[in-house]
């Protein structure tokens, strides 16, 4: 039988290994977008693992008088598999913090193949300090986040999304979720899950960027990506409960571009962060906000409806997506009626005279 104490103390001696990258209270990713010329690559969904990696990682957890003799005979099939190691070294890089079990997996398989390159991989690891976890996705459930994320977790999906709004690596990754996009406790997985619901949530959607008919259901998704000039993952407060969702810069002497923090990754549903992507377009969009701090809510205050600024605009996609969205569920409809209500109640100097039932 193997021993359970060999399997603890090979946890121990890898679980220092188990985490990825996020941001620091102190700190946050500098300004790395560019509109260099040239190809970038996207980033990738994670493949199935090759089977003799796979019939490996099982024999990890087997008991029995025969145990060891079957993790043994299996990692010896390993060996003979082409591009073992850095195909086990490019699965660690692609899984995120969702997945704490398989990526231990892959870190105790290196060290059992123990060759030059494994080893190379690993020390580096062993040696580096692990950050604090500064993931605060809540429950993924209520958030809305698994639901859209059986949608987005798909090569065509992720590369629509990066090419629509000129994502940038630089900007989504360092723990971001470049390396992992599928993981909804990263802050890409749950943009994407934004941009699906912004995208797909009428009945007839818009197939191009370029289709603005219809109302606003219907057109925030191709008005987003006809006018946020790209989206970039920033920390901002590094705290979901505190700081500005989203901030939006545009104008002759800026790079144009719209920042997206942390309250917005991790404070807010999926449909509440679609409604905030529709509220920073209409900034991108050359609207800025006119009312100072007179709102009851004083900050992000419009003066009044017919100004038409990102307010009338976030409420306007939210309000229409409780009264005809598709492809989503009745508690992610109430949350936009929430959301559109309470904009309507404190995001104008003036309220609008609207109640939503």
């Amino acid at each position: 039988m193997r021993s359970g104490k060999r399997w603890q103390a090979a946890v121990l001696a890898t679980a220092s290994l188990l985490w990825g990258a996020g941001c620091t209270p102190t700190g946050d990713k500098p300004n790395e977008s560019t509109d260099s010329a040239g190809p970038e690559t996207n980033p990738t969904v994670v493949a199935p693992a090759d089977p003799a990696i796979a019939n490996h990682f099982a024999t990890m957890f087997e008991v029995g008088p025969d145990a060891d003799a079957r993790y043994q005979e299996s990692l010896e099939q390993l060996r003979t598999v082409p591009g073992a190691t850095e195909i086990l070294i490019s699965r660690y890089k692609a899984l995120g913090d969702a997945n704490p079990s398989e990526r231990w997996q892959v870190v105790e398989t290196l060290r059992a193949l123990a060759d030059p390159a494994a080893l190379k991989f690993l020390v580096p690891l062993a040696r580096s300090p692990a950050p604090v976890d500064d993931y605060q996705p809540g429950n993924n459930s209520t958030s809305g986040d698994t639901f859209y994320g059986t949608k987005t977790c798909n090569q065509a999906m992720v590369n629509q999304f990066w090419n629509h709004f000129d994502f940038d690596k630089g900007d989504w990754d360092d723990g971001f979720g470049f390396e992992a996009p599928c993981d909804l406790n990263r802050p890409l997985a749950r943009t994407f899950n934004a941009l699906y619901l912004l995208a797909y949530s009428a009945q007839n959607y818009a197939t191009t960027t370029g289709d603005l008919s219809g109302n606003a259901l219907r057109w925030g998704y191709p008005f987003a990506a006809s006018n946020i000039d790209e989206l970039d993952g920033r920390c901002g407060s590094g705290d979901k409960n505190s700081g500005a969702r989203a901030t939006t810069y545009h104008g002759a002497a800026v790079d144009d571009r719209t920042e997206l923090k942390w309250p917005f990754f991790y404070g807010e549903n999926v449909v509440e962060r679609a409604g905030t992507i529709v509220h920073e377009a209409r900034h991108a969009n050359g609207k800025s906000h006119n009312a100072g701090t007179s709102c009851p809510r004083k900050a992000s205050c419009d003066s009044e409806w017919s100004y038409m600024g990102a307010n009338s605009y976030h409420v306007l996609y939210l309000w229409w997506f409780y009264v005809d969205g598709t492809r989503t569920t009745t508690a992610m409809k109430n949350f936009a009626k929430t959301e559109a209500q309470y904009v309507i109640d404190y995001g104008f100097k003036t309220r609008p005279p609207y109640t939503i039932y």
